[in-house]
């Protein structure tokens, strides 16, 4: 994997192994990935048009912060740790416009001055912290001590909290609502164009339903009740007994048997 995000041939090697990263990796793990390289100067197109370039270092903030890349939607990631890889992002901000401003004021940056320094360990997330500059060694780097009871992180939380209501106000509602994902798809309402596809189940069956038709009125035949008649009875003896004569009475011979 360093391989690949290490890769000198060309940058979009590269890019190849961020992206890999950023659709398959833990999202607890893609802040050490992807933070040595946040600083990346290396120019190419991210783009269809050609003229506009970024950074890699740029290109990965936005990998961190968007949910959307070129239509794609990216794997979510915990909202927990979203706020803790936006508020390291904020400082990072923070350090490259405090770096700049330093340049100016470098003579003033003596021992025992106050200033605000970045602090992080195993229990505590990096935040700006006031800080006293003990010495000051070559390179301009600084050795400083942190006050007892300092702590910013949730003035930065609350600053990233304050960017993203901005930023969802000058693009719309649908910002902050959460991509569709598969399933939820399903039950969106269907374009108007979208033909549905009828289902495969046989239809109801429809309940028969007798009529009872009002009695005949006076002088009107009452319609035969289907039973055979005296007569008709007389003349299917008759004929048993014709057949009987003939062939014999099978019964009767069980019978005697």
């Amino acid at each position: 994997m360093q391989g690949l995000l290490r890769h000198t041939d060309s940058p979009y090697i590269r890019v190849v192994g961020f992206l890999y990263l950023r659709f398959t990796c833990e999202p607890e793990e893609l802040w050490t990935w992807f933070q040595p390289y946040l600083e990346d100067t290396e120019e190419f197109n991210a783009s269809a048009n050609p003229s506009l370039k970024t950074t890699i270092g740029e290109w990965l903030i936005t990998l961190l912060e968007e949910n959307n890349y070129f239509g794609t939607i990216l794997p979510r990631i915990p909202k927990k740790i979203e706020d803790g890889i936006k508020v390291k992002l904020l400082l990072l901000s923070h350090k490259k416009e405090r770096a700049k401003l330093n340049l100016s004021i470098v003579d003033k940056l003596r021992p025992g001055t106050k200033v605000r320094a970045m602090y992080a360990d195993e229990d505590n997330e990096p935040a700006m912290y006031d800080a006293v500059i003990d010495s000051v060694e070559e390179n301009n780097q600084y050795w400083v001590s942190f006050p007892a009871g300092n702590d910013i992180t949730g003035d930065l939380l609350q600053q990233v909290r304050e960017r993203e209501r901005r930023k969802a106000e000058a693009v719309g509602r649908d910002y902050a609502s959460r991509p569709a994902s598969y399933k939820g798809s399903l039950s969106l309402k269907l374009d108007r164009w979208t033909t549905r596809k009828r289902s495969r189940s046989p239809a109801k069956r429809r309940d028969e339903v007798l009529v009872v038709q009002p009695g005949p009125s006076k002088g009107t035949e009452r319609p035969s009740s289907g039973l055979p008649s005296p007569e008709k009875n007389r003349e299917a003896d008759e004929r048993l007994k014709k057949l009987r004569a003939m062939y014999g009475d099978a019964s009767a011979k069980t019978k005697e048997d």
